[in-house]
C-alpha cells in the first residue's frame, strides 16, 4: 500500500512525502503503523519532518494513538488503532508542507456469514423461450466470500410483481454446513419483476428479472376453412383460433385464455335453439392453454337453410344460385379479436359430389416448438359448371364452387422441403368427410428464408403450398453457460447452467443513429435446445464439470461441478456443433496468498521496517488458524540482510521484520510456505547521488586567508541536504576554522591561511545516510612576491582595489601601486611575458590590466 504525494516547499524546492502502511491491510480491533518520510522521485530523502500533526476523519473506524520520531531522524511513525471496518482518511500536516489526506481501509475479521447474495438465472426471457428460471440464495462474509452457515438458515422470498412471475417457494432453507439454496420461479407475463430475499439479522437483497414483450397488440385471430359450403349436404369446416402479436406471429399464452365462438348477428327469423342454429359448432367454448398458442373446433352449416330458399322464392328474378355470407365471431376478455367468415351456397341445380379431390390446402402461421403443431387445413373442393334456366325459360351456364365428399377413407401424402423445420403428418379423410386438419411434427429451427414448401399429389397432379414457420435460425443461436450460484466456495460442489440463446445478427447495411431508440426484439433471449446432444467441458485443475445429456426441447442443462481448489479459470465446452465457455472464480475465507508491505527503495547503511501477512482469495487479511512458517530467499545477498524464516503465529495475521541495506542493487525476495503459491517482491537499495560544489579563490598571496565552502544538494540543487558529516583535508595551508556538518542550506565552511609557496589544495569528504563517503577538491594558486629591477622585493601598499573576476567563483586580487609600476617597467624591457609564462599568471594579469585601465579612465 506504499504511495506518496507531492508537497511544494519554499519556492522551487519540491518535496514528496512518502508513506507506507504496516501491515499493508488492517483488520478491525488491531493496531498498525503509518510510516511517513520525505521522498524525492523514487528516493527516500533523509530529511527531518518537524512537528507533524495527524488526525483521523472517523475515530470510530481508525483512531490515531500517537506520533513518534524514529531513531534514524527522518522517519516518523504514526501509531493507529483500527476499531471497526470501513474507510477513514488520515490527515497529515507539518510546517512547510501542504496538508494531505491518506485513505486507509479497515477490514472485518469476521469469517462467518454476514449477508446474502441472490441470483436469478436467466434474468432475461424471450417471448417464445422457457417459462421458468432459477433463484439461488447464498451466504457470504463481509468481503463477499462464500462461507458455510453453522445453523439452518431460513430465507424468505417475496416479489411485488406477482403478475409477472410466480415464486415456486416463498421460504427456502440453507442447511447447516452448506452455503446456498436453490428454487425456481415461473414466468406469468411480460415486464420487469423484482425478487427480494431476507433472513433474520441480515439486510434484504434483491434480483431483477426482465421478461420481453411481444409486439402489440396481441390478437386472437380466427381462421375458418374451407370458405365455401353447400346446403343440403353434410359438409364441415374447421375454426382455428391463434394468439398472434402485432406482426401476425404466433405467441405462446402466459395464461389460460377462455374463448367463445358464435355466428354474429344471426337471422332473427330463425329459432336460436340448437336444432335451428345456422352453424353447428362441435364446441362453442374453447381454451388456449398456458404455454400454447392455438385451439380449434369443427363446425357444420345447418343443411336446411329455409331462409335462403325463401329469399330465392321471393325474388323471381334471382339466378339459380344464392350465396349467403356468415360472419363467425370470437370473444375473450382483455384481448383483441379478429373474426372470420364463410360462404353458404344454395343451388337447386347442384347436388352433393363425391370423390378424392381435388385437394386444396390453406396454411396458417406456426411455431417450431419441437412438438406437433397445426400447419393448416386440407379440404376437397371443385368447381362445377351448371346449366340453369331463368324464369323466362332461357338457359345459361354458371360455375359454382362446391365441396367434395370423400367416397372412401384415404390419406393425402405430402413431403416437406425442410425436415428440420417441419414434417407433415399425412392428413386422413374419412368417408363422407370433405376437410381434415394438417398437423406436422415441428423441429426447432427455421430456414434463413423464413419460409418452406410442402408438396402433395391429388388427381390433378403434384401441388404445393407454402408454410409460415416462426422460430430461431440456426446461425442466430449460441449456448450460454454460467454458475447457478453467485460465488463459488473452493472444495465444494455447485451447479453450472447452460442454455441456448437466440439473437439475430445485426444488419450491417442498416443505417442507425445514436439518437434512435432501438426497439427491443421480444424474440431474442433464452430458447430451447434444438437437438439431442451431450454438453462436455474441458478438463481443468481448478473446476471439474461433469458431462450432461440434453434432449431436444429441453429448456436448460444443469451440470454438476466441483471446485477443486482456489483460483480463477476459463473453461470451454461443446454441445454438438455449438461451443460455449465461461470464466469461474473459486474462493475461500482461508488464507491463500502471501503479501508484504515495505518501502520499495532504501539506502545502504540503513534499516527499514517491513511486514508480511496472509490474504484470502478476495485479498482480504485473515487471522491464521495455526502457525504459518514462511521462508525468505533472496538474490543479491551482499546488498541486503533479512531473516531467513518468518512465523505468523496462530491467531495473528501479520509479522514484522527488518530489512538492512548493505550496498546498491535490485534484489528479488521470494516468500515460500506450504500450501501457498510462491510470492515475489522486489526491493531497490540505492545510494543518493548528490551534487557537491566546493567554492574557493582561484589564487591568493602567501599568508592570505582562504575562505572556502562546500555545498551538498540533490535533484539539480533543488534540495539541499543538511546534517551531513564533513571532514576537511587541506594541503599548503593552516586551518583556522571549519564546519564539521552541513547547515540547513547544505553548506559547510572552512577558513585557512596559505602557507605554501605554490598551491593550496582543499578537499571536503562528506558522509551520511543515503550514500557512501564522497569527496570534492579544488586547488588555489599562491602568487609569489614581485621583484623590482634593482632586485628588491616590492613592498605591497595597503590600499586595495576589489576587482571582481567573472565566473562561478568570486576572487579578490590586491594590486598595490608599486606592482603596477613594476609591471610597466617589465613591459618596457620586454621581460613581462617571460615572467608571466613562468608563473602561469598571464591570463589573470591580462584581466587585471583591463581592470586597471578601466579605473584610470574613470
Amino acid at each position: 500500500m506504499g504511495s506518496f504525494f507531492t508537497i511544494p516547499v519554499q519556492g522551487q524546492q519540491v518535496f514528496e512525502l512518502g508513506y507506507q502502511q504496516h501491515p499493508g491491510k488492517l483488520l478491525e480491533n488491531t493496531e498498525g503503523i503509518l510510516q511517513i518520510y520525505v521522498k524525492s522521485n523514487e528516493y527516500m530523502i533523509p530529511k527531518e519532518i518537524s512537528n507533524l500533526q495527524v488526525t483521523s476523519s472517523d475515530r470510530k473506524i481508525i483512531e490515531v494513538l500517537g506520533v513518534e520520531k524514529m531513531s534514524d531522524g527522518f522517519t516518523t511513525n504514526v501509531k493507529l488503532s483500527a476499531k471497526n471496518s470501513g474507510t477513514a482518511d488520515i490527515s497529515v500536516a507539518a510546517p512547510g508542507f501542504t496538508s494531505q489526506e491518506i485513505p486507509i481501509t479497515v477490514y472485518t475479521s469476521n469469517n462467518n456469514p454476514t449477508h446474502l447474495l441472490l441470483k436469478a438465472t436467466p434474468n432475461d426471457f424471450a417471448v417464445d423461450g422457457p417459462k421458468y428460471g432459477y433463484l439461488a440464495v447464498e451466504v457470504v462474509t463481509s468481503g463477499d466470500l462464500p462461507t458455510k452457515t453453522n445453523k439452518d438458515l431460513e430465507i424468505e422470498l417475496t416479489s411485488p410483481n406477482s403478475d409477472i412471475i410466480i415464486l415456486e417457494e416463498e421460504k427456502i432453507t440453507i442447511d447447516s454446513g452448506n452455503y446456498f439454496a436453490i428454487t425456481k420461479f415461473k414466468i406469468k407475463d411480460s415486464g420487469d419483476a423484482m425478487v427480494f430475499a431476507k433472513t433474520e439479522g441480515m439486510k434484504p437483497v434483491s434480483a431483477q428479472i426482465h421478461v420481453r414483450e411481444a409486439k402489440e397488440p396481441l390478437t386472437l385471430k380466427l381462421y375458418t376453412y374451407p370458405e365455401n359450403y353447400l346446403t343440403g349436404t353434410n359438409n364441415k369446416g374447421f375454426a382455428i383460433i391463434q394468439l398472434e402479436d402485432g406482426e401476425g406471429i404466433p405467441v405462446k399464452a402466459t395464461e389460460d385464455i377462455p374463448i367463445k365462438i358464435a355466428v354474429e348477428n344471426p337471422d332473427a327469423r330463425i329459432n336460436t335453439s340448437n336444432d335451428f342454429e345456422e352453424i353447428i359448432f362441435k364446441q362453442k367454448e374453447l381454451m388456449i392453454k398456458q404455454g400454447e398458442y392455438s385451439t380449434y373446433t369443427s363446425f357444420t352449416p345447418r343443411p336446411d337453410f329455409s331462409d335462403i330458399i325463401e329469399s330465392y322464392v321471393e325474388d323471381p328474378e334471382a339466378s339459380g344460385s344464392v350465396v349467403k355470407s356468415l360472419s363467425i365471431g370470437i370473444s375473450a376478455e382483455n384481448y383483441h379479436v379478429k373474426d372470420g367468415s364463410i360462404n353458404i351456397v344454395h343451388d337447386e341445380y347442384v347436388s352433393e359430389t363425391t370423390g378424392k379431390g381435388p385437394v386444396v390446402v390453406k396454411s396458417i402461421p406456426f411455431l417450431v416448438t419441437g412438438d406437433r403443431e397445426i400447419l393448416g387445413v386440407a379440404y376437397l373442393e371443385t368447381d362445377v359448371e351448371v346449366s340453369k334456366k331463368r324464369p323466362d325459360e332461357t338457359r345459361y351456364k354458371e360455375t359454382v364452387t362446391i365441396p367434395v365428399m370423400a367416397d372412401e377413407t384415404f390419406k393425402m401424402y405430402a413431403d416437406s422441403s425442410d425436415l428440420k423445420t417441419a414434417s407433415i403428418i399425412d392428413p386422413e379423410f374419412n368417408v363422407g368427410d370433405n376437410a381434415a386438419l394438417v398437423f406436422g411434427n415441428t423441429g426447432t429451427v427455421i430456414p434463413e428464408t423464413k419460409s418452406m414448401d410442402f408438396t402433395f399429389e391429388d388427381g390433378e397432379g403434384i401441388k404445393k403450398f407454402t408454410g409460415n414457420p416462426t422460430g430461431p435460425i440456426e446461425d442466430d443461436l449460441t449456448i450460454k453457460s454460467e454458475s447457478l450460484i453467485p460465488e463459488i466456495l473452493a472444495g465444494e460442489e455447485f451447479f453450472i447452467i447452460s442454455y441456448m440463446w437466440e439473437e439475430e445478427e445485426e444488419d450491417e447495411d442498416a443505417a442507425t443513429t445514436e439518437d434512435e431508440d432501438e426497439e427491443e426484439n421480444g424474440r431474442e433471449g433464452p430458447t430451447h435446445f434444438i437437438s439431442n446432444t451431450v454438453i462436455t467441458f474441458s478438463a481443468d485443475n481448478i473446476i471439474e464439470i461433469e458431462p450432461q445429456v440434453v434432449k431436444q426441447n429441453d429448456a436448460y442443462a444443469i451440470l454438476n461441478a466441483n471446485a477443486l481448489k482456489v483460483g480463477d479459470t476459463s473453461v470451454t465446452g461443446t454441445a454438438g456443433k455449438f461451443e460455449t465457455g465461461l470464466d469461474l472464480s473459486s474462493k475461500t475465507t482461508d488464507p491463500t496468498s502471501i503479501s508484504m508491505a515495505y518501502v520499495k527503495t532504501i539506502f545502504p547503511g540503513t534499516t527499514s521496517f517491513a511486514t508480511i501477512q496472509l490474504l484470502d482469495s478476495a485479498d482480504n487479511p485473515v487471522h491464521v488458524k495455526e502457525d504459518v512458517h514462511i521462508k525468505l530467499v533472496y538474490d543479491g545477498i551482499d546488498s541486503i540482510e533479512i531473516p531467513e524464516n518468518i512465523t505468523i503465529k496462530e491467531g495473528e495475521y501479520f509479522e514484522t521484520f527488518e530489512i538492512s541495506g548493505l550496498k546498491d542493487g535490485k534484489i528479488n525476495i521470494s516468500a515460500l510456505s506450504e500450501d501457498f503459491p510462491l510470492a515475489k517482491f522486489e526491493i531497490n537499495v540505492s545510494s543518493l547521488h548528490p551534487n557537491l560544489v566546493l567554492t574557493s579563490p582561484d589564487a591568493v598571496n602567501p599568508g592570505d586567508v582562504i575562505d572556502a565552502e562546500m555545498k551538498i544538494s540533490f535533484e539539480d540543487e533543488q534540495l539541499p541536504l543538511s546534517d551531513y558529516n564533513v571532514i576537511w583535508e587541506v594541503e599548503g595551508a593552516e586551518i583556522r576554522q571549519q564546519d564539521e556538518i552541513t547547515n540547513s542550506d547544505g553548506i559547510a565552511k572552512i577558513k585557512a591561511v596559505a602557507t605554501s609557496q605554490d598551491t593550496v589544495k582543499i578537499t571536503a569528504k562528506i558522509s551520511g545516510q543515503g550514500f557512501f563517503e564522497s569527496s570534492v577538491s579544488k586547488p588555489t594558486s599562491v602568487i609569489q612576491p614581485q621583484v623590482s629591477p634593482e632586485g628588491q622585493v616590492v613592498e605591497e601598499e595597503k590600499k586595495e582595489l576589489a576587482l571582481p573576476i567573472t565566473g562561478e567563483n568570486a576572487v579578490f586580487v590586491i594590486i598595490p601601486v608599486a606592482i603596477g609600476a613594476a609591471i610597466f617597467f617589465l613591459k618596457k624591457t620586454n621581460r613581462l611575458d617571460e615572467i608571466l609564462e613562468r608563473v602561469n599568471l598571464s591570463d589573470k594579469v591580462e584581466e587585471i590590466k583591463e581592470k586597471v585601465s578601466e579605473l584610470r579612465d574613470r
